[in-house]
């Protein structure tokens, strides 16, 4: 019996010296069920029960913990709960889980992976931004936007699965994840942001769904593994230096407005076909400076084009010019000595080409 005591006696002060994961006196828990402090030293933390919401700033630049536990109830992680754990590694994520904050797991260098439970509709931006070490994530149904900068410096992102619901990629979304290759973008994106891929350098594979109608400045600058891009018919708006230098965009569909095209001026590099939209009426000042278009078709009802409006186009061997053109600047094909006008016989771009010594081809009206 007394063996027995002390036998009991001893595992108890064993216990008691262990580090204790989820030691009551570790948390700070308010009325509200909101986990507002956490002062254990231990390695695998597991959250209690009765904890709604893990808040602002509770683990923020504690680089002991390795692995985390979040009971059942909770249903937000608040604004970089989480930020810097550098030596996090394993989450454990409630399916009661609704909402992550602002940069919620900002910079957890260690973690690989992360399972998002299927209730997850709101996810913050820069919720998993220079999580340096991320592989692969897939988003649940029911997000429908991708905030700031969501995994920019993500820069061992390999595999990311987008949900159907998704309508835009934000500002900087993949920005600097140089490992993503290819990427699939569901039908429903209308908006891809500012910089949305800039950086990703091994990017090879992009699919535009026909659902795209706005990329937005420098989306893919600097994806140097770009090869080429089809772009969707029902895009309106392209800004400026969206594309590498190295990538060819496969024809310019006739939706894009005039003033997007004069707006995107160096947006456009490397388009092999520019078709204009029926509603151009004037092709502006240096719209097309140094693009490296192949071919431009300008449709009828356009009646001018302006000074220098295709200058410098070393790559341009065709323009289509038609009978409604009664003013072309003189210097509007400067520099583009390949160049051949292709029109009506006996239009004001035959008497032009003439006139400028430029090779002409006539077509029929």
């Amino acid at each position: 019996m007394k063996r027995s005591f002390i036998l009991s006696l001893v595992i108890v002060m064993l216990f008691a010296c262990m580090p204790c994961a989820f030691a009551a006196s570790d948390f700070v828990i308010d009325e509200n069920g909101v986990l507002t402090g956490y002062s254990g030293s231990s390695a695998s933390v597991v959250i209690p029960n009765g904890v709604t919401k893990i808040g602002k700033h509770v683990f923020s630049g504690n680089n002991t913990i390795k692995s985390v536990v979040i009971p059942e109830g909770v249903t937000m992680i608040d604004e970089l709960a989480f930020e810097a754990c550098e030596s996090l590694t394993s989450v454990t994520l409630p399916a009661s889980l609704t909402t992550l904050g602002y940069g919620a797991f900002y910079q957890c260098s260690a973690l690989e992976t992360l399972e998002l439970p299927s209730g997850v509709t709101a996810i913050s931006p820069a919720a998993f931004s220079e999580c340096a070490s991320l592989k692969t994530i897939a988003l649940p149904e029911g997000v429908t936007d991708m905030g700031l900068g969501m995994f920019a410096g993500c820069v061992s992102l390999e595999s990311i699965q987008l949900p159907s619901t998704l309508t835009g990629i934000g500002t900087g979304a993949f920005e600097r994840c140089a490992a993503l290759k290819t990427l699939d973008i569901p039908s429903g994106v209308a908006t891809i942001g500012a910089q949305a891929f800039s950086g990703c350098s091994a990017l090879e594979v992009i699919l535009l769904p026909e659902s795209v109608t706005t990329i937005n400045y420098r989306a893919f600058y600097g994806c140097t593994a770009l090869a080429e891009v089809f772009l969707p018919e029902n895009i309106t708006t392209i800004g400026a230096n969206v594309f590498p230098f190295n990538t060819a965009v496969k024809c310019l569909p006739g939706s894009v407005t005039e003033d997007t095209l004069t707006a995107a001026g160096y947006g456009f590099k490397h388009i092999e076909i520019v078709e204009l939209p029926l509603s151009v009426e004037i092709v502006d000042a240096e719209a097309f400076v140094n693009v490296s278009a192949e071919r431009v078709i300008i449709p009828s009802g356009c009646s001018s084009i302006g000074a220098r409006a295709f200058a410098d186009c070393a790559a341009l061997v065709r323009v289509d010019i038609p009978a409604t053109v009664t003013a072309i600047a003189t210097d509007a094909f400067s520099g583009s000595d390949g160049v051949v006008i292709y029109a009506p016989a006996g239009s004001f771009a035959e008497q032009y080409a003439g006139e400028y010594g430029i090779a002409f081809r006539a077509t029929e009206e």
